[in-house]
């Protein structure tokens, strides 16, 4: 029986960024283990994960999406610090966290009232933009999740677009772009 397709909405990262934080993992590693590490290609902000949908769905909100798109003008935003979800000593994901962004919440908030009106059922909680680095902790300890001075820290740039991504597990890169829309158009 095969898995259901999973889907999310997601502002992609820079490759470049992607990157730096993969090399910053590597720093974590020797000191905790985690199930999944996540690849430079991968790194992304979720907006909404859907989970399985229908692939009625897909069209209604790829249209929907298209058309927030270019009402939104691209947004600048900021790497701040590294830390964790849970425990500190061994948080149950270690993420890249962002500089507060207006822009990006109030994006956010547009989505879903588009969402929503299509039937969508989203998450409750409170959005947490961030850049997951790994989840599923095993052994050891993340003390070094602030340890030192990463490069990464203070960057910025400009997100141009979200895209519509598709889950593949156990393959890489493990999320598959399904549509792109650029802001503005």
């Amino acid at each position: 029986m095969t898995m259901p397709e999973h889907y999310f909405l997601a502002i992609p990262v820079p490759d470049t960024i992607g990157r730096l934080l993969a090399a910053d993992a590597d720093r974590l590693r020797r000191t905790c283990t985690y199930r999944y590490w996540t690849d430079s290609r991968d790194c992304h902000i979720t907006l909404f994960f859907f989970g399985a949908l229908a692939s009625e769905k897909l069209g209604p909100i790829s249209h929907s999406m298209e058309l927030l798109a270019r009402e939104t003008a691209p947004l600048c935003l900021t790497l701040s610090d590294m830390t964790g979800f849970g425990d500190q000593r061994h948080p149950r994901v270690i993420y890249a966290d962002l500089e507060p962004s207006a822009e990006l919440f109030r994006l956010r908030a547009r989505a879903a009232d588009r969402l929503s009106r299509q039937g969508l059922s989203l998450e409750r909680r409170p959005f947490k933009p961030h850049i997951t680095v790994a989840k599923k902790w095993s052994s050891g300890t993340a003390a070094a999740i602030t340890a030192g001075d990463s490069p990464w820290r203070g960057l910025s740039w400009k997100a141009d677009g979200m895209i519509l991504y598709t889950v593949r597990p156990g393959r890489l890169p493990r999320y598959l772009p399904l549509k792109h829309f650029l802001f503005g158009g």
